[in-house]
């Protein structure tokens, strides 16, 4: 039986990809955190994990864990993940940067890093629609 890793969806990928350059400055982490992606994205197709993420990540690691790989290469892992959920937030939560990385010629300014969730506020707002992005004081291009 030959084991085949399940695709992750063109659209999914295509956002990732837009939101991985978009967050990570240093490009020579971005081919294994593609790759750590996709090994999550199979792992999530043929086992079905809860749904909250931190038990994901838990048991993603100790999968990885149980397959030889080293500590680093979990946290890296886990990294990867921890955008991908970042991502998901930042789309379910801000409507205008979620049409921007499903439009294919827009990519996230690179200037602009993931904060942590603010506390809620309590106004007439559902929600603050920029809390996951927060631009940094670099003038680099």
């Amino acid at each position: 039986m030959i084991n085949s890793m399940k695709k992750v969806p063109y659209d999914i990928w295509s956002k990732y990809d837009a939101f991985l350059k978009s967050q990570v400055k240093d490009v020579s982490l971005h081919a294994d955190l593609k790759k750590w992606f996709l090994y999550f994205w199979d792992f999530r197709e043929k086992y079905h994990p809860p749904d909250s993420k931190a038990e994901q990540v838990r048991l993603f690691a100790e999968k990885l864990k149980n397959k030889g790989q080293s500590q680093a290469q979990q946290k890296q892992a886990a990294y990867a993940m921890s955008l991908y959920f970042q991502m998901q937030d930042c789309i379910s939560h801000n409507t205008e940067y979620a049409a921007g990385i499903n439009s294919s010629a827009h990519v996230p300014d690179t200037t602009m890093r993931i904060s942590e969730p603010s506390p809620p506020v309590h106004s007439k707002s559902r929600y603050n629609e920029w809390w996951c992005l927060e631009k940094t004081g670099s003038t680099e291009v």
